[in-house]
């Protein structure tokens, strides 16, 4: 009896989706097949939706994935350290591993190997690429990392966030223990960059956002942030924060 069908939700056009099934892919010993349980929503994905982010046709979006593996070939199990049933995250990029970026550890700016999950048209065999089916073909240059068990699915999705947060507050910012930190915007990334720079030393992180990001900001503080007073300051009584960043161009909107 042939195996039933995957279905997946895949993005035809600016704001439209449609539903469709897909054939199970035939694995070999090198490759796998990802039961999604959680995916995240990235504002990239939003983007795509709305048509500002062009993809070469028709693709199942979210690269924010959190699955089961379902079946797995014999050499990407060992390659991979995994097995049918261990939950694992899943990396966007499926990187060559040897163009410049990979060599120089930044596999996930790699563009040779020319699939990227959540961005890969359906055009492309095998077609699941994407985090928004049932199921998602693991390629062989995949990279997987192990969930822990106490972690929920619903909260393994932040991953990306979270490291993307670590990067931009290490690597980007060159943050040093001691400093202090401004975040403007208590979205996911905010709060996770926030997290990441109370994890990496700083002194204080201030959170900035408006009225109406009350619960987030309530986030924030409870992970150890200030956050933002309800009244915009005067020129005259600004933080440090707002002294450093604002300039002469300081408004509250």
């Amino acid at each position: 009896m042939p195996a039933p069908d995957i279905t997946a939700q895949v993005l035809t056009a600016a704001r439209r989706f449609e539903r469709r099934p897909f054939p199970r892919p035939n694995l070999s010993d090198d490759d796998g097949l990802l039961e999604v349980l959680a995916c995240g929503l990235c504002g990239s994905d939003v983007a795509s939706y709305l048509g500002e982010k062009h993809h070469d046709g028709p693709v199942i979006l979210g690269h924010e994935v959190i699955g089961r593996i379902s079946d797995i070939g014999p050499a990407a199990a060992e390659r991979w350290g995994v097995k049918p049933g261990d939950r694992v995250a899943i990396e966007e990029a499926v990187p060559c591993m040897s163009c410049a970026e990979c060599r120089a550890g930044y596999q996930r700016l790699c563009a040779r190997s020319g699939v990227r999950y959540g961005y890969t048209s359906i055009d492309t065999a095998p077609s699941l690429w994407g985090g928004f089916a049932q199921f998602m073909y693991l390629h062989p240059g995949t990279q997987l990392h192990k969930v822990p068990h106490r972690v929920s699915d619903e909260l393994a999705t932040l991953y990306i966030p979270l490291s993307n947060g670590l990067a931009w507050m290490r690597e980007s910012g060159e943050l040093r223990a001691g400093e202090r930190v401004a975040v403007f915007g208590p979205g996911q990334h905010g709060i996770a960059s926030a997290a990441a720079a109370l994890h990496l030393g700083a002194a204080e992180v201030v959170v900035v956002g408006t009225e109406r990001d009350q619960h987030r900001l309530d986030v924030a503080r409870e992970f150890g942030c200030t956050w933002l007073p309800r009244q915009c300051p005067t020129r005259s009584n600004r933080p440090w924060w707002s002294r450093s960043v604002a300039g002469p161009t300081w408004s509250w909107t």
